[in-house]
């Protein structure tokens, strides 16, 4: 099992802050981080060796694109079975392997990608249950639908993502073809498409409908923050991605309301 992580340049004090905690909870056989606004590699694997204080061996890949999606699609490009991948400021609950175990005995194509959320989350109207078989044991758990078509939601939403555990081999094609759909909207608005819309739509690429989630998370940054992306950029930024990208079973009500919202609030 490795632990991923992907963040800006001017965020790498949460690897101390927060990552050195998941490290030495998990012990993985590899952290590996993917740093945002660089294209430097100098000197940055022995700052992120010394802020973990060694307790792991490390791969640092320095990117410069400027968004979260495109970072978290890479991290999931170089994840294998079993990988954790984690946000940069979240600290994962001492029971997380307890539910890492349990994850890697579930199977199925709502099972390939497992969603972490805070452990203060509850379910909302978006959520419902889903059972998953573990050896003769049938369990319900908490699961996101991915597409709902209610207003004041988004339609395509991955669900609590505060870490995700990556239970199947990564579809590059499907990567690849997410890559090339940011790569159509313009690079100043790429940070206006939610990273939960781009894991979404991964999964319903590869036949994933609903994503099961456990609460054992904890978001040192719970209270969010803000961006430039006002509500007609953003709902813009959107189309302009649904528009080229072609999802097989995905209801065309998503790419004309993304359409309409944009143009209301341009």
């Amino acid at each position: 099992m490795r632990l991923i992580t992907y963040l800006p340049i001017s965020r790498i004090g949460d690897i101390e802050e927060y990552q050195y905690d998941n490290v030495r909870l998990l012990n993985p056989e590899e952290f590996i981080v993917i740093i945002d606004n660089t294209n430097n590699l100098r000197g940055l694997e022995d700052v992120v060796y010394e802020a973990i204080k060694g307790a792991a061996s490390v791969r640092v890949r320095p990117v410069n694109v400027g968004n979260r999606s495109e970072t978290l699609l890479m991290a999931l490009s170089i994840a294998e079975r079993g990988d954790v991948i984690v946000d940069s400021d979240v600290i994962l609950d001492s029971k997380f392997p307890h539910f890492l175990e349990i994850v890697k005995a579930m199977s199925g194509n709502d099972a390939q990608l497992i969603g972490i959320a805070d452990a203060n989350e509850r379910p909302g109207p978006r959520d419902t249950t889903m059972t998953i078989k573990i050896g003769d044991d049938e369990y319900a758990v908490n699961a996101t639908r991915i597409v709902y078509n209610k207003r004041g939601h988004s339609p395509v939403f991955f669900g609590p993502k505060q870490a995700i555990i990556v239970n199947h081999t990564p579809n590059k094609p499907v990567i690849d073809a997410l890559m090339d759909g940011l790569g159509n909207v313009p690079r100043q608005i790429r940070q206006c498409i939610a990273d939960e819309t781009i894991l979404g739509l991964y999964a319903l690429m590869i036949g994933q409908r609903l994503t099961p989630w456990f609460p054992v998370a904890y978001n040192a940054l719970a209270s969010g923050g803000s961006d430039a992306c006002n509500r007609h950029i953003r709902a813009y930024a959107h189309y302009l991605l649904f528009k080229n990208i072609y999802i097989s079973g995905l209801p065309k009500f998503i790419k004309t309301r993304y359409l309409i919202s944009a143009m209301i609030h341009w």
